[in-house]
């Protein structure tokens, strides 16, 4: 989906592949994908003007300065990078458990797109995540109408996830992995 892009591969395509890279000569190039965790804006204690346009959105249009706060639970321990979706004139900051994971301002961009603030060592269990978004009048692009905002990400992946190779012959160790994708190449 737009927010867990990885899955587990069935085993015999994984093995399939692994034989037509040997065919050719080659290896299999594959990153890791771990589940996200998803903490959309509107489920979240908001400013009562940071309301979503209409019914059965999960994005909100923040028109004034605030603070949304929410909790969440996460399965494992480890970096957690954290996303946040959508474009924004103004400044926003997100914090887990009060640590900032960093902020950004004035990101605008196409629809279905995330900025990743930066990234936070995180263990299992509940923590509180905090957005603050600070509109600012006086900053270049500011004026007009908010944008949609939406969701918060925190994934135990990163935008510089390494790409890492197997050797056909050592394809089954991919089964059962989750992946983000998986190509033979020469």
């Amino acid at each position: 989906d737009d927010v867990n892009s990885g899955a587990v591969p069935k085993c015999a395509e994984v093995l399939a592949l692994a034989r037509r890279a040997a065919d050719n000569g080659g290896r299999l190039a594959t990153v890791r994908s771990s589940p996200a965790a998803l903490i959309t804006l509107r489920s979240m204690r908001h400013p009562a003007g940071w309301e979503p346009p209409t019914e059965g959105v999960n994005y909100v249009l923040p028109d004034s300065s605030g603070t949304a706060v929410s909790v969440t639970n996460l399965d494992s321990s480890g970096r957690h990078g954290v996303w946040i979706g959508g474009s924004f004139r103004g400044k926003v900051e997100i914090a887990v458990d009060g640590r900032s994971a960093g902020s950004m301002r004035n990101r605008l961009s196409h629809g279905g797109s995330y900025a990743e603030l930066g990234s936070l060592t995180l263990g299992p269990g509940r923590h509180v995540v905090t957005l603050r978004y600070e509109r600012g009048f006086f900053h270049p692009g500011n004026a007009g109408s908010p944008f949609p905002l939406s969701p918060i990400i925190l994934s135990r992946e990163t935008a510089d996830r390494p790409v890492f190779y197997v050797a056909p012959d050592q394809a089954r160790t991919l089964c059962g992995q989750r992946l983000d994708w998986i190509e033979a190449v020469s």
